[in-house]
């Protein structure tokens, strides 16, 4: 509880949670939602199994509350009410690149929620990963990206829930009109995080490509074409996928140079080269 009993908001409760907790494990419940029966049967066993593991990862089960919730739910782009979380387990060293989108699985689908979550407490205090307070919404999602970086998180139950997650009218993502907006407000704060904590240039062009992408207004074109250079020059990655897309595409007639990233960049002006 907040000092004066103020609501300080979810990141700075669950910080304060955090803070305060004394045990060995740390996992969390909005108020709303409930656990099942055998809620951290998955999750020893994977502790014993794996000594090296920070944390654990499983399913929750979505149910619609009210109909209110589950038009938000659809009219958001979510798919079903079944489960959330991911389809298949994820090597610990592989989660950040697929959750973040940086190195997709195709074979691989899904999210994590904090609720889906069992996490030792000195890990998440030793590596200092704390929910951002200045965002209203999708403060579990950058949560999420740095537990997946910094800690070793294998997978639990993903074929059953261990949690219900209630859908309903009073849900935060429902009263949210301009939801691109706040999905750019959370992209600044990735960045934010991504510089402060030095991780590797790769993935901060990726995360402001990610904020570039929202919105016109959110990057000036030649800010993009920029962004697209330099993510070719620094980043491995993003030059393989760029060639596979743009394959046997040069800018020269004759050939004489093959640079397809400057294709890219150019097609993001609208500009078209001859052949």
């Amino acid at each position: 509880r907040h000092p004066h009993g103020t609501n300080c908001g979810e990141g700075a409760s669950r910080n304060l949670g955090i803070e305060k907790a004394r045990h060995t494990y740390i996992t969390f419940l909005d108020a709303d939602d409930f656990m099942l029966p055998g809620r951290f049967e998955a999750e020893r066993a994977v502790f014993e199994r794996y000594p090296d593991a920070d944390g654990v990862y499983s399913s929750v089960v979505n149910f619609f509350h009210d109909s209110t919730g589950e038009d938000a739910w659809f009219k958001r782009g979510f798919k079903g009410a079944s489960l959330t979380g991911l389809s298949e387990p994820a090597d610990p060293g592989s989660l950040f690149n697929i959750l973040t989108g940086y190195q997709p699985d195709q074979t691989l689908k899904g999210h994590l929620i904090p609720d889906c979550l069992t996490i030792k407490r000195e890990s998440l205090k030793s590596s200092r990963i704390s929910f951002p307070e200045e965002l209203r919404l999708h403060t579990d999602t950058l949560f999420i990206y740095q537990c997946a970086y910094y800690l070793k998180l294998y997978a639990g139950a993903l074929d059953r829930g261990i949690v219900m997650r209630r859908i309903h009218s009073n849900n935060a993502f429902i009263h949210e009109s301009d939801i691109q907006s706040t999905r750019s407000l959370f992209y600044l704060a990735t960045i934010r995080w991504a510089v402060k904590k030095k991780l590797p240039r790769r993935y901060i062009f990726h995360f402001r490509r990610r904020y570039c992408s929202l919105r016109p207004e959110n990057c000036q074109m030649f800010v993009r074409v920029l962004l697209h250079l330099r993510s070719y020059c620094a980043d491995p990655q993003y030059r393989r996928a760029t060639k596979a897309s743009a394959r046997n595409r040069t800018i020269l007639k004759k050939g004489v140079f093959s640079f397809p990233i400057f294709d890219e960049a150019f097609a993001l002006l609208n500009l078209r080269f001859k052949k």
